[in-house]
């Protein structure tokens, strides 16, 4: 069986689309809000990982980088038939040791309530009061990883 590991892709690459279709469907689709709302022109900025399955990216990651070195993890997906398999996982451990390479001191994310528990396995702890995405309204917490 061929090996499955995370990658970078360039923004606006067919992986990236394929990513962005991946990402509407599961966190913007149901509340009928346009496609459009997954390209925003700052991501050619960001850095993008994948874990990519032929003609198919079956998980992704963003990572945003500041100029404070407190970089954000966003758009964390897995597409459903792969779920609970340990992609998600490998997309973060990538993108933290991205950031750690990149010289980041820390990373925040906006985790969807239902996800605490991941995060936190893996460093991550919870800051703040619970609040709805203004996209979505659903709820989130901030969770925050010294590097």
């Amino acid at each position: 069986m061929q090996q499955i590991t995370p990658r970078l892709i360039e923004y606006r690459s067919r992986e990236f689309e394929l990513a962005c279709r991946l990402r509407y469907e599961l966190f913007f689709a149901r509340h009928n809000l346009p496609l459009s709302i997954v390209r925003d022109p700052q991501q050619q900025d960001y850095f993008h990982g994948v874990i990519i399955k032929p003609e198919e990216v079956i998980a992704y990651g963003q990572l945003v980088p500041h100029p404070n070195k407190i970089y954000q993890v966003c758009q964390m997906v897995v597409a459903p038939a792969y779920q609970q398999q340990g992609f998600g996982r490998q997309i973060l451990l990538f993108l933290i040791d991205l950031a750690t390479q990149k010289q980041a001191i820390a990373l925040t994310l906006n985790a969807r309530l239902t996800a605490i528990g991941f995060y936190q396995k893996l460093g991550f702890q919870t800051h703040g009061k619970q609040f709805p995405s203004q996209t979505t309204g659903v709820m989130h917490i901030t969770m925050n990883r010294k590097l």
